[in-house]
């Protein structure tokens, strides 16, 4: 049986982490949010190797390299995970609107239409959650 801590982000790791950070010129904030985005952790430590793996391959970008050419591309599901920071929502959140949507179980695995589609839906939920509630001005 594995302890937790053979599970939990490498020093390594968390050094490869705020090397491409600051190539990409991110600040501490910036990073933080693209943990809880991706982990839904508030902890870099917290995270787990391989959590720590896809946020390492997404700031050098070498998350999407293998993949197919109809998939979402790394910016897509970015924008994704933008979106439903902006609104929010845990990752758990997130999964479950694209099961509901997109009726794909994980991001990773939609399609650069589906991800289109995803993004759509997220930017006009945002656009209706900030828009300012009317009145009733009749007299």
């Amino acid at each position: 049986m594995k302890k937790q801590e053979d599970k939990l982000i490498t020093k390594p790791q968390i050094k490869k982490v705020w090397v491409a950070a600051k190539e990409l010129g991110l600040t501490k904030e910036d990073v933080y949010k693209c943990i809880e985005m991706l982990s839904g952790k508030d902890s870099m430590r917290a995270m787990t190797k391989d959590e720590a793996k896809t946020l390492i391959d997404l700031l050098t970008g070498e998350y999407n390299k293998d993949k197919e050419e109809h998939m979402a591309t790394d910016r897509q599901i970015y924008k994704i995970y933008e979106y439903s920071n902006e609104l929010n929502w845990s990752v758990k959140a997130l999964m479950k609107f694209i099961r509901k949507y997109a009726h794909v179980d994980h991001i990773n695995w939609l399609d650069k239409k589906a991800a289109s589609n995803i993004i759509e839906g997220l930017k006009n939920i945002s656009a209706r959650q900030n828009q300012p509630k009317k009145t009733n001005t009749r007299g």
